[in-house]
């Protein structure tokens, strides 16, 4: 609620004159920044159970004798963070807001998430 990163939906619900019934603190303003000290505000369970990497291949042809050209043929599904279990609010319980800093893990500030990635391709063999 201070500075330019993502915010979650949460903060809809802070403290502001009309809405003194809420556990969210108030926006800075006037140059009061208590609110951003470090606390235990927003730590959470990251546990997670995802389905990282999945391919299915089916063979079409292998080395069928009325075929000379081709010795081996499939097609093939490749897909990669399809499916996420988590209680986590973030958008992804892995990211890290600081790149692969081994002092500064799971420090999320909204950063984005893995992009889900499918790949369908074709093997050959002469």
């Amino acid at each position: 609620m201070f500075d330019s990163k993502n915010q979650s939906t949460a903060v809809l619900n802070r403290w502001t004159p009309d809405n003194t019934d809420t556990d969210m603190p108030r926006a800075i303003g006037g140059g009061n920044v208590d609110n951003v000290r470090n606390s235990t505000r927003f730590v959470e369970n990251g546990s997670y159970v995802r389905l990282k990497s999945l391919t299915l291949s089916y063979k079409i042809l292998d080395h069928n004798p009325k075929v000379k050209a081709i010795q081996q043929l499939s097609v093939y599904c490749t897909g990669q963070n399809l499916l996420t279990f988590t209680g986590y609010s973030g958008f992804d319980p892995e990211v890290n807001a600081y790149g692969n800093s081994a002092t500064e893990l799971g420090i999320d500030y909204g950063t984005y998430p893995q992009s889900i990635n499918v790949i369908f391709g074709l093997n050959v063999q002469f």
